[in-house]
């Protein structure tokens, strides 16, 4: 996520946030909420992550995010 210094203080910042379980999506809510935009970009060409490692992690991980997706 890239933000404007500003904007990114006048959200609170992940110190607003800091409850979350989910805090990419938390924040882009956020972000809407306060007026901004937010736009998903395919980097796919600039860089690779390799996020999980084996199938448990994959599976706390979209649980982790299934979980604050869905409130």
């Amino acid at each position: 996520m890239l933000f404007k210094k500003d904007f990114y203080r006048r959200l609170g910042g992940h110190e607003a946030i800091k409850q979350e379980i989910v805090d990419d999506l938390t924040l882009a809510r956020r972000v809407k909420a306060f007026g901004g935009k937010v736009v998903l970009l395919d980097g796919k060409d600039v860089l690779s992550v390799k996020f999980y490692h084996g199938f448990k992690e994959i599976w706390r991980g979209f649980s982790k995010s299934a979980f604050g997706a869905f409130d």
